[in-house]
C-alpha cells in the first residue's frame, strides 16, 4: 500500500489520535500503547471505544477524544478501568511509555486478582468453620450441664459407680470443648492466611477482630 506523507494509515477503532491526525512523526512505542487500550476497553466492555459506522467518522472521534464511557455489563474493577484510561491517554506521554510496561501493569492486576481470590476463598472456608465451631460449644454445654445435674443429685457418700455416668458426660463435654478449640485455630489460621495474600483485606480483618472481641469477652 503506497501512501503520501501525513495520511493516516491503519484501523479507525484502533488508531491513536496523532496517528489518526497523520502525524507521523509523533507516532512512537506509545502509540501501541494506545492500540492495545483500545483492545483492552473492548474486553472490558464489549465495545469499540468509539463511535461511527464510517471510518472518517470513528477517526474525527478519536481526533476529538470522544471516546465511549468505560462501561460494560459487568462491574469494571477500579484498578483496571485506571489502566486501560492511562494506555489511551490523548497524548503519547500521558501513556505508559511502550507496550511492555502495560503488560506489566495489566500483569501485576492479575496477580493482585488472582491472590485476593485465594485470600476470600480462605476467608470462605474460615465462615464454614463457624457453624461446626457452635456445634461442639452447644455439645460440650450440654454434657456440662448433664455432668452437673446428676452430681447434683447424688450425696456426697454415694458409691464410685454412681458417679461414672456423671463423669462420662464431664469427659465428653471436655472433648467437645477441644474440639471446638482446635477449630477456632483453623478457622484463625485461615484468616491470617488470607492476609498474607491480601494484607488490608477488609473480610479477613473484620472476622479476626471479632474473633479476637470474642475471646477477650
Amino acid at each position: 500500500l503506497q501512501t503520501r506523507t501525513g495520511d493516516a494509515v491503519g484501523t479507525p477503532m484502533y488508531m491513536p489520535p496523532e496517528q489518526a491526525r497523520g502525524d507521523l512523526a509523533a507516532l512512537c512505542p506509545a502509540s501501541d500503547v494506545f492500540s492495545l487500550g483500545s483492545v483492552l476497553f473492548q474486553i472490558l466492555t464489549g465495545r469499540y471505544p468509539f463511535d461511527g459506522e464510517q471510518p472518517l467518522a470513528v477517526m474525527m472521534q478519536v481526533i476529538l477524544g470522544r471516546r465511549r464511557a468505560l462501561e460494560g455489563d459487568l462491574p469494571i474493577p477500579r484498578a483496571l478501568a485506571d489502566i486501560c484510561n492511562q494506555a489511551m491517554a490523548r497524548t503519547p506521554p500521558e501513556r505508559f511509555p511502550d507496550a511492555g510496561a502495560l503488560a506489566e501493569a495489566v500483569g501485576d492486576w492479575l496477580e493482585g486478582a488472582r491472590k485476593r481470590t485465594d485470600a476470600l476463598r480462605l476467608v470462605r472456608e474460615a465462615d464454614g468453620l463457624v457453624p461446626t465451631i457452635a456445634e461442639h460449644r452447644e455439645a460440650a454445654r450440654v454434657a456440662r450441664r448433664a455432668a452437673q445435674a446428676l452430681l447434683e443429685g447424688l450425696p456426697a457418700y454415694a458409691p464410685v459407680a454412681d458417679k461414672h455416668a456423671a463423669w462420662a458426660q464431664a469427659d465428653e463435654a471436655e472433648a467437645a470443648a477441644r474440639a471446638a478449640a482446635q477449630a477456632e485455630v483453623v478457622r484463625e489460621e485461615r484468616l491470617r492466611a488470607a492476609l498474607s495474600h491480601v494484607p488490608d483485606l477488609p473480610e479477613a480483618h473484620g472476622r479476626l477482630a471479632r474473633l479476637y472481641q470474642d475471646r477477650h469477652a
